[in-house]
Formats: C-alpha cells, sequence, structure tokens
C-alpha cells in the first residue's frame, strides 16, 4: 500500500481576500527561492503600485516634453527615457491585471466552499464539491508558501491551489511534502 496524505478544507464564504494574497505569494515565489524574504502582501496592492508608477513615468515624460519644447536642448534622451518607461510600466500593470481577472474568473467558476487535497507518491489531486478535479505530478512541482492566512501550493504551470490556513493543514502539507522528499521546497513567511 502506498503511503498517501488527504486534507479536507472549506474555503471562506467570500474567497476574494485569500485568493488575492494567494495571487501576491505566488507572484514573489522567486524571491523566496533565491533565499529573499517577502511581506504578505495581497496581488493588488502590487498592481496598485505599478499604476503609480505609471503615473509617475507619465508625469515625468510630460514634464521632460515641456522641456525639450521650451529648451531646445539636447534633453531629448531623458524624453524618450520616461516615454519607454512609462509605456513599459503601463503594459506590465495591464498584463498583470488582465491575467489576475482571468485567475480570478477560473478561480470562482471551478471551486466550490470545500474540498479535498490528496498527495500521493504519484503526485497531488484537489477535488472539490463542484466534481472539479485537478492532477498534478511532482514534475509539476514547484514550491509550497506557508503564511498565516493562506497555504499555497504553486506549480510551473501556471497553476495554485490555495488553502486557508490552519495549524491541521500546515502539519499535514508539512508532513506530506516531508514524506515525498519536496521538504527543501516549504517556505514559511
Amino acid at each position: 500500500m502506498s503511503q498517501f496524505f488527504e486534507l479536507h478544507y472549506h474555503l471562506p464564504e467570500d474567497p476574494a481576500r485569500l485568493f488575492d494574497v494567494a495571487q501576491g505569494l505566488a507572484g514573489r515565489r522567486s524571491i523566496l527561492k533565491r533565499g529573499g524574504t517577502v511581506k504578505v502582501k495581497p496581488f493588488t496592492e502590487t498592481c496598485r503600485r505599478l499604476l503609480f508608477q505609471c503615473i509617475a513615468f507619465a508625469v515625468l515624460t510630460a514634464l521632460a516634453a515641456v522641456l525639450v519644447w521650451a529648451l531646445h536642448a539636447k534633453l531629448k534622451v531623458l524624453f524618450f527615457l520616461c516615454l519607454v518607461m512609462s509605456l513599459v510600466t503601463f503594459w506590465t500593470y495591464q498584463a498583470g491585471r488582465m491575467g489576475y481577472r482571468k485567475s480570478w474568473t477560473q478561480f470562482r467558476e471551478g471551486n466550490r466552499p470545500d474540498g479535498t487535497v490528496t498527495f500521493t507518491a504519484s503526485g497531488i489531486r484537489e477535488w472539490n464539491a463542484s466534481d472539479h478535479t485537478e492532477r498534478f505530478t511532482w514534475e509539476q512541482w514547484d514550491c509550497c508558501i506557508i503564511s498565516r492566512e493562506v497555504i499555497v501550493l504553486t506549480f510551473h504551470q501556471p497553476m495554485l491551489v490555495l488553502l486557508p490556513y490552519t495549524q491541521e493543514s500546515e502539519s499535514t502539507v508539512v508532513q506530506a511534502l516531508n514524506a515525498f522528499g519536496k521538504q527543501d521546497t516549504i517556505y514559511k513567511v
């Protein structure tokens, strides 16, 4: 008989905040994997910061345009750099926001409040009350991020499984990942 671990979970009535925090943590996993530390921040806060940067670069671009027009100096390089940074930042903001909306829509449509995550030697299976089942192999596995609000299981393909944090869910996930040799992929924030 092969070893397996099973964890039942119940999402809150409105999981939007939990999903937002899980997306924010999943987006910072590369920092954790390099040995850095991160704060638990919702993804929408990161998008908001990008929007403010975009506005700042747009203001700088307008200021540089006025200076170039008024002074006819060699400020054309400044104008061009501000314009490029404004466009790049806006594109990054738009891509992040659209990706977040798409993920949130898929999550809402495909998940119900109650579900089960099963860890086996072949991989991880998530099942929820809407009879939506996802199967992931250990080759697809990326990492596990544990915070005081949510536990995020991430995979190399753009997919994540989120679990509300409880002491039982943390211990089950940690035991399962240790049993299958994935203890070096657990990050606590």
